[in-house]
């Protein structure tokens, strides 16, 4: 187990939508970024309250979910392309071993929301 400092891969989550749902409803996503980023400033300005809620979702306990959450940033941001980069580094890696064929990360269409 690794968390990234040894530069094998950074924390990062990605949301993922087909193309012609990100071109048809970007007004559905553009809510789903919203919420999320208001979730995470609430995990984080909320500790005690976040890791009672998700320890009962999650299944363990509060003091555990509390202490892994004290190291996330729960910061929403949008993808960008020289961040895909680490991504191509990622699937290069799988391509070695797991993908039948080479994807190439820059060729993702990114989304980017609409902000105030």
């Amino acid at each position: 187990m690794s968390d990234g400092t040894n530069g094998l891969a950074s924390y990062k989550r990605y949301y993922l939508s087909s193309a012609a749902f990100a071109d048809r409803r970007g007004d559905v996503l553009n809510i789903i970024f919203e919420k999320l980023d208001e979730t995470g400033k609430w995990v984080k300005a909320h500790p005690e309250d976040a890791a009672t809620l998700l320890a009962g979702i999650w299944g363990i306990d509060a003091a555990t979910v509390k202490e892994a959450n004290s190291h996330r940033s729960y910061k929403v941001g949008v993808v960008t392309a020289p961040g895909l980069s680490e991504q191509q580094r990622i699937a290069d890696a799988f391509f070695a071993e797991l993908l039948p064929v080479k994807v190439d990360a820059g060729n993702a269409k990114i989304w980017t929301p609409k902000l105030d």
